[in-house]
Formats: C-alpha cells, sequence, structure tokens
C-alpha cells in the first residue's frame, strides 16, 4: 500500500533520514526539503494529490502554485524522485515492503515506481551506471532490473535525455 505525506510530513522524514542524531540538522534540512519539495512540485518533477481524493493534481501557474501548497505526495512518487536526484535515502512504510522479496532499494528503483518524470530519471540514472561500469550486456541489464518491456525502456530513455537538453532521439539499443 503506497502512504502519503504532507509536504512538511515528507520534508521530516527525508530530514531524519539524513540527519538521525541531530536535531538542528535536521530542522534545517525539513526547512530546505519542504521548499525542494514545493519546487519539484510545480515543475513537474514530482506528482501532487489531491488531498479529498488523492488524483493527481493537473493544474500549472498560479493555480498549481496555490494546490500544491496543501497536497500529498505518494511514498512511491516520492521515493523515485529522490532517487532521480541521488539523495541517498529514501521513505517506506512497513506496508509497502510486506511481501517483496528484493532489497528495499531494488523495490523502490523498479518497476514498483509509478511511471512519470522520476521513474525515467531513475531509469537513465541505472543505464548509465550500468553503461560506465564496463558491463558488456549494459542495455538487458537495464530492462531485467527495471523489468519493464524494451520500448517501456527506451521511450523512458529518450524522455529522460531530452529533460537533460539531450537529443531524445538517440537509441540506446542501437550497437553503433
Amino acid at each position: 500500500m503506497n502512504q502519503f505525506y504532507t509536504r512538511a510530513e515528507a520534508a521530516g522524514a527525508i530530514a531524519a533520514q539524513l540527519h538521525p542524531d541531530d536535531a538542528k540538522l535536521r530542522e534545517q534540512a525539513a526547512e530546505n526539503y519542504s521548499w525542494r519539495l514545493y519546487d519539484a512540485l510545480c515543475d513537474g518533477e514530482l506528482t501532487g494529490r489531491d488531498p479529498t481524493n488523492r488524483l493527481p493534481i493537473t493544474l500549472r501557474g498560479l493555480a498549481g502554485a496555490i494546490a500544491f501548497g496543501g497536497c500529498l505526495i505518494g511514498e512511491l512518487d516520492l521515493n523515485g524522485w529522490l532517487v532521480a536526484i541521488g539523495v541517498g535515502v529514501r521513505l517506506s512504510s512497513p506496508e509497502s515492503i510486506s511481501g517483496d522479496t528484493r532489497s528495499k532499494d531494488a523495490a523502490t528503483e523498479s518497476s514498483d515506481m509509478g511511471p512519470g518524470a522520476a521513474r525515467e530519471d531513475a531509469i537513465l540514472a541505472t543505464f548509465e551506471k550500468f553503461k560506465s561500469s564496463g558491463t558488456r550486456d549494459f542495455r538487458q541489464k537495464t530492462i531485467d532490473y527495471w523489468k519493464l518491456s524494451k520500448s517501456t525502456i527506451y521511450k523512458s530513455l529518450g524522455r529522460a535525455r531530452k529533460r537533460r537538453g539531450k537529443p531524445a532521439s538517440w537509441n540506446p539499443f542501437d550497437l553503433k
């Protein structure tokens, strides 16, 4: 089951993961992450949900900025965003990992993550990690890791590259 957090709860939980033993640093990190989460919501990097029905908020501009102020953030969406920005922490509720035999990190970074920009960025990060490690079959390892179709991986990599300002028409499966 996907847990939902307010922006303040999510920021506090991230800060608690980063600084479990230092209250002052935890408070500073919570404040910083509260604003960074708000920016990510407004920029479309993170999905904000209406607290009354948990449906994604699709408003942009001023209306979106107002709506994102009081929205909820799903744990899977939040963890996908944390992976994409490379923070090195994840949030988990006992319900979200029960019955899952994979490691916590694999459960967070795999196909359990909902579709969207955060997952696409995490797929690109995985692809680049396998490629830079010198793994011969890095393309297939990316597909196997994410347990998604080759087509889905290809499209996700293209969109993630486009957001980084690189050519989206690049084919990661072209052996040339």
